[in-house]
């Protein structure tokens, strides 16, 4: 495409039954996004699926975040809105941050990234500053049994 962005298509595969199913995400309008690793929450009969994803903006700049999805009547849903936070219930959470404060000597590598703990089910989103440098600290959700509702910490 040019420049420094890469597009990717995402193919989620999914069984639901004895049936195995692809479908090519191009609903979720990310295609600057690749997704690395996925966590699982199974609570109250349903399972979730916690999708962690990065997209390259630029050269430097990057958007990390989380996408829960779930499998209902064999359809993979892409929005699942169990995340609670002061402006309601959402799908994902994301932010913005540098790479290349990445790589100073009071940055730590685990600074920038999203945490879950399938055990706790607790969720660790990182505190990006306005400038895009990570604080080290993390806001965090714990799933409450309907929501992920966020921890005092």
């Amino acid at each position: 495409m040019g420049g420094t962005q890469i597009d990717y298509d995402n193919v989620f595969q999914y069984k639901y039954g004895e049936k195995t199913n692809s479908v090519v995400a191009i609903d979720l309008d990310q295609e600057l996004a690749s997704y690395d690793t996925i966590y699982t929450l199974k609570r109250n009969n349903k399972t979730y699926y916690l999708a962690v994803y990065t997209e390259k903006m630029d050269f430097h700049d990057f958007t990390s975040g989380v996408r829960i999805f779930s499998i209902e009547n064999n359809v993979l849903k892409s929005n699942v809105k169990i995340i609670k936070t002061n402006t309601g219930l959402h799908g994902q959470l994301e932010y913005d941050y540098v790479d290349s404060f990445r790589y100073t000597d009071e940055a730590d590598d685990d600074w920038f990234a999203i945490k879950y703990d399938e055990k706790s089910a607790t969720l660790k989103i990182p505190v990006i500053l306005g400038s895009g440098k990570a604080t080290g600290n993390f806001i965090i959700y714990k799933f409450t049994g309907q929501y992920f509702e966020r921890v005092k910490n």
